[in-house]
């Protein structure tokens, strides 16, 4: 009897950790994601001197190509068009993560959310006349 009940116990413990597990690890590639799209849109930004519609286009492929624009990530600017070198340039991708790990019977209880928001900065390396 001893046995069983420590048996049922060790269930009830572990049985939250393996439904937790893959929900953590989908968040974490995710939040990877974020960093390294944010890093790569800074990156075109300063190349092409400014936020142009050729950097917006490319921010919206680089969500794309990930598979995060239909999940809500949005991509936001200090400030758009051209700008002159030594200027700064701010990056903002955000969105947000839906835990559902105890999502009962798809009700909504259990349900919690995660803002994931990543904030690259950088300078325009392009002299404009």
């Amino acid at each position: 009897m001893k046995g069983q009940i420590g048996t049922l116990f060790g269930m009830l413990i572990l049985i939250p950790l393996i439904v937790l597990v893959p929900e953590l690890i989908v968040y974490g590639v995710q939040t990877q994601k974020v960093s390294t799209i944010a890093s790569n849109i800074t990156r075109e930004a300063e190349r092409q001197g400014g936020v142009p519609q050729s950097v917006k286009d490319y921010a919206y492929s680089q969500l794309a190509d990930n598979g995060l624009d239909t999940k809500g990530y949005k991509v936001s600017y200090n400030r758009t068009g051209v700008i002159n070198a030594g200027e700064k340039i701010e990056v903002t991708v955000k969105g947000t993560y839906e835990f559902s790990m105890f999502n009962f019977l798809g009700t909504g209880l259990g349900t919690s959310k995660l803002d994931i928001i990543q904030k690259e900065s950088g300078y325009s390396q392009v002299w404009q006349r």
